[in-house]
């Protein structure tokens, strides 16, 4: 597991401001992947989870059925109602001020490395022509073993080689 204690975080590595346009469309694409993936989330819930049940606890189909297709639908409209706190519109400019350790993105702490967790890996997505993110694949340590989720900022068009230098030091350090 990688740490960055010897860095100082109190100066930022950078700040990146967007106007209310900008992050709006940033927040609509943003929310789309999200919810894209939840949906493939909630379908692994239900393929998985009723035959897992049958099987390995010898219940009906319907019982299977019972617990697992609430939970299909309710974990991830939990994750996310609570999963991106920061990926709201506004109606001023946001700001994104990327530190060695987390990133505050409109005042929201998002912590790239704590105790049980690390920044797995860092890449440029190409959304499409006009807006490309900086994805930040955040790991930590569970009962179960290992998951991770991705936290995305967009890249603003004077800052792409900033981006470049961010994915250099993160892989470096």
């Amino acid at each position: 597991m990688k740490t960055l204690n010897s860095i100082s975080t109190k100066k930022p590595l950078d700040t990146w401001k967007y106007s209310p346009l900008q992050w709006n469309l940033y927040v609509k694409v943003a929310k789309k992947h999200k919810l894209e993936d939840n949906f493939y989330f909630g379908i692994g819930i239900l393929v998985l989870g009723i035959p897992g049940l049958m099987l390995l606890r010898e219940t009906s189909f319907l019982l299977a059925s019972a617990i697992v297709i609430p939970l299909a639908f309710l974990l991830p409209l939990l994750r996310i109602k609570f999963g991106s706190p920061h990926l709201k519109t506004k109606q001023s400019g946001a700001t994104v001020k990327i530190y060695p350790n987390y990133l505050d993105i409109n005042g929201k702490i998002i912590f790239l490395f704590a105790k049980n967790k690390w920044l797995k890996n860092i890449q440029i997505i190409n959304v499409n022509y006009s807006l490309q993110l900086l994805e930040f694949d955040i790991a930590w340590q569970t009962n179960k073993g290992v998951t991770n989720d991705e936290t995305r900022i967009p890249i603003p068009l004077d800052k792409l080689n900033k981006a470049y230098e961010l994915i250099k030091f993160y892989k470096t350090h």
